[in-house]
């Protein structure tokens, strides 16, 4: 197995469970405004789920978590590039032009 073909495959295993969870947050329109998460609560949230995978180097790319036009969650992780030590960046281009899921 190639490395792109590993990587790839380690990071479905570890977002996938991720992207379960944010997924099965309710719609803000179906929660009163005192049950929904905290922006402060949801990056703790996010930082606990992903420390053990930053831990053993495991996580490389960018997440961004949002809510309506508001940024809940943005942060970068590992290497770009680890031959040349370019660190991602919320501007790295990984080569994929997904479209971007709307509610």
């Amino acid at each position: 197995m190639n490395v792109r073909r590993l990587r790839s495959a380690i990071f479905r295993i570890t977002m996938g469970p991720l992207i379960l969870v944010l997924c099965s947050i309710p719609h803000p329109a179906q929660q009163p405004e005192a049950l929904r998460p905290t922006k402060a609560d949801l990056t703790a949230a996010i930082d606990a789920y992903l420390q053990p995978y930053l831990d053993r180097q495991h996580l490389s790319g960018n997440l961004l978590v949002a809510r309506g036009d508001e940024i809940l969650y943005e942060r970068s992780f590992g290497m770009a590039n680890y031959e040349l030590e370019v660190p991602n960046t919320p501007d790295t281009n990984h080569g994929a032009d997904w479209p971007v899921p709307s509610r």
